[in-house]
């Protein structure tokens, strides 16, 4: 018995971390786009430096998760965040 629950809390417990993972992925990346449409639209110079560093900051914390923007081949203009793989542009 004693066996049985140890395994559902491990179960549970890694359950729990990949569901957060998972959402820290999805806010990340939301906020992404919308720093780098404000980054590409502000016509503040102050303002654009501060979007724009901010959407970096954000491209680090994506890329230190395991994430990389575009694929080799791609054309710049398709490139988009995803889970890196062998065709990923790092």
């Amino acid at each position: 018995m004693r066996k049985i629950l140890i395994t559902f809390i491990a179960l549970f417990s890694s359950l729990v971390v990949s569901h957060a993972a998972e959402k820290w992925s999805v806010d990340k990346l939301s906020e992404w786009k919308e720093l780098d449409a404000d980054c590409k639209n502000s016509i503040d110079p102050a303002a654009h430096k501060i979007i724009c560093e901010k959407r970096e900051k954000v491209s680090h914390d994506l890329s230190a998760k395991g994430y990389c923007f575009g694929k080799i081949g791609q054309d710049k203009l398709e490139f988009s965040w995803h889970r890196c793989g062998k065709d990923s542009v790092h």
